[in-house]
């Protein structure tokens, strides 16, 4: 398996470049397609469907863009072997969370309603957490989104044009306050996304 652009150290070195080269770094590891096909293959030939295989992918890349921005990819192994044992991992994580949950509830019916409502509730929980956000204004939206997808300070700080690690710390933390205030001055709404 290999990297569609350049080396790994290339993507290695993107990664940690800053934004720009990040975002091109893990679009080429997204649509890698031999990359992508070996892991939603070996999802689907475990048991997973094709939804399964594609959550999977998407949280490989997610989790080795973290782990190269902290330091816990040690370059042992090619990028390609990283990720395909990463889903590995994760496939085997998803797999044991469902047979814990067939094992709770084995009446299979009950389980898929209970699917659906939770999915529908999911989805009306993050409606109304967007609406929140939106009442806090634009700029907190933006830092606690990428607080939120594990970006470090320091690199918060440089996509939001802050002076230092320490400003985008504050920022957020003022921000995640802002946020606590607004919903306990709402109360409904805290119902609504518990």
């Amino acid at each position: 398996m290999e990297v569609v652009i350049g080396t790994d150290k290339y993507i290695l070195n993107a990664i940690c470049d800053g934004e720009k080269s990040r975002e091109n770094a893990l679009a080429a590891l997204f649509n890698n397609n031999v990359l992508r096909n070996n892991i939603l293959q070996y999802v689907k030939k475990n048991g997973g469907s094709n939804q399964d295989a594609d959550d999977i992918f998407q949280d490989v890349i997610i989790i080795f863009d973290r782990n190269v921005r902290n330091g816990k990819f040690e370059e042992q192994s090619s990028i390609a072997t990283y990720c395909f044992a990463i889903a590995k991992w994760r496939w085997l994580g998803v797999q044991r969370s469902r047979k814990i949950n067939i094992e709770i509830d084995s009446i299979t019916q009950l389980e898929d309603e209970y699917s659906f409502e939770k999915s529908f509730f999911d989805n009306e929980q993050k409606q109304f957490l967007e609406k929140i956000l939106e009442q806090i204004g634009g700029r907190c939206k933006a830092l606690l989104n990428s607080y939120k997808l594990s970006f470090s300070m320091a690199e918060i700080a440089q996509q939001h044009g802050l002076s230092s690690a320490e400003m985008a710390k504050k920022e957020t933390y003022r921000c995640r306050e802002k946020m606590r205030t607004y919903i306990n001055q709402h109360p409904n709404l805290l119902k609504l996304i518990q």
